[in-house]
């Protein structure tokens, strides 16, 4: 921001934001290791108050929470996420995951579930089968994005609060779908979409790495001279995927060096 930009955020009430938002946003990392500590039913709902307040499509707010602290749900939903994870190796599914197991111990989960009924708040027509499948799409990815801007609400209120969260999103898995389903009471046609471990991080949330800047954005139209190879994603995920998202490759200056 330049010192011109500056003073007039200033004047608009706004240069007081910024700042200590895009900190939160830096900082903030998928925990899954936690301490024991408690967390106060009070600092949960400052949580789910955040994700209240998240955009969606039609002002829709198409998501419920459900929050989980006794041991022995949290205790069977491990074993449910640990067992498919064993099921998923034996099938030799193309995803290097991380062990579950920390699900057991963690001092709670907010399970974020939501009525696909909401989606006719969404544009649609029966004009032609063509367009109906079109917008049905469309419905679709709306209601996806609108319960994520809400996820993303929650992680940033979490990281502001000193408490970590993991995103599962296994929840929306079929297979452990209907075992959670069963667990949790939740009835048709409410979707469960994630799992929000949370808690006190146990260790400090590692350095992630981030693409730069200059790589991610295209003035007026795209670049079509940067448009990626499939040699370059076969690479990405046999090699850099598992350092960057679940190894202990740490990137000291921030990602602003990665290739990716």
């Amino acid at each position: 921001m330049t010192g011109k930009e500056r003073e007039e955020a200033k004047k608009r009430g706004t240069d007081d934001l910024f700042d200590p938002l895009i900190e939160c946003i830096i900082h903030r990392r998928s925990i899954r290791s936690f301490q024991p500590t408690p967390v106060a039913d009070e600092v949960v709902m400052k949580i789910l108050e955040a994700g209240r307040w998240a955009p969606s499509g039609g002002n829709s707010q198409p998501w419920e929470f459900i929050v989980v602290k006794r041991r022995d749900t949290l205790e069977k939903i491990g074993r449910i996420f640990v067992e498919d994870r064993e099921q998923r190796i034996r099938e030799k599914v193309n995803f290097p995951g991380s062990a579950k197991s920390y699900i057991a111990k963690v001092p709670a989960m907010i399970v974020v579930v939501a009525d696909p009924r909401w989606k006719q708040a969404y544009p649609g027509t029966d004009f032609t089968p063509a367009l109906r499948r079109m917008y049905a799409r469309n419905r679709e990815l709306i209601f996806v994005q609108s319960v994520a801007a809400a996820v993303e609400n929650m992680f940033l209120a979490a990281s502001s609060l000193g408490l970590g969260m993991a995103w599962l999103t296994g929840f929306a898995e079929d297979r452990m779908g209907r075992k959670l389903r069963r667990l949790l009471k939740i009835p048709e046609p409410v979707r469960l979409m994630a799992g929000l471990p949370i808690g006190y991080p146990k260790v400090p949330g590692q350095t992630r790495s981030r693409r730069p800047l200059e790589h991610l954005v295209h003035h007026e139209t795209y670049d079509p001279d940067r448009l990626k190879t499939e040699e370059f994603f076969l690479d990405f995920c046999e090699n850099e995927r598992n350092r960057i998202a679940y190894s202990a490759g740490v990137v000291k200056n921030g990602g602003r060096g990665s290739r990716f």
